[in-house]
């Protein structure tokens, strides 16, 4: 009997755990070949206004619209922001052998955008944590130096709310 529950109890937590981690990693959803993805985000950006519907993990979509392009004739480099989200992050960078970028959607939901062996575009979810650092209550009073709790030199990309 007390084989039984043990052995009930390791299952249980072995599917929560496995649950947690299907939450925050996926598998990677192809966008297309290198041209493909980037000459419809190009077009957009010629186009004022124009938002690109974009696959995510899990049967999800976003709509990007296109805010800086500062592609050159060497390097493609899109920024934009995820509509209809309080926040959001949303950039690629590459070249006709690379993407590589990163989606973050109301500092909750985190994807990367890369290049697989065949040239295909492809995003994957990960964990936001990753992607950027959220700091509650990290900023400093006047009057005071320095500061409190996470740093821009403890992450890439803080952001406190």
């Amino acid at each position: 009997m007390k084989h039984t529950k043990l052995f009930l109890s390791l299952a249980f937590s072995c599917a929560m755990s496995g649950l947690t981690l299907a939450q925050t990693e996926s598998r990677p959803v192809n966008l297309g070949t290198i041209p493909e993805f980037t000459n419809q985000f190009l077009s957009a950006a010629k186009t004022d206004g124009g938002a690109i519907h974009m696959a995510l993990a899990g049967n999800k979509f976003i709509d990007v619209k296109v805010i800086d392009n500062q592609t050159t004739e060497q390097e493609v480099r899109i920024y934009g922001e995820v509509q209809n989200a309080k926040t959001s992050i949303f950039y690629f960078y590459g070249d006709s052998r690379q993407i590589k970028g990163k989606v973050v959607v109301d500092n909750k939901e985190g994807y990367e955008i890369t290049t697989n062996d065949a040239n295909q575009v492809q995003i994957t979810q990960v964990d936001v944590n990753k992607l950027i650092c959220v700091s509650p209550g990290t900023t400093t009073p006047p009057g005071e130096s320095g500061t409190r709790g996470n740093t821009t030199r403890d992450c890439p990309a803080c952001i406190q709310q």
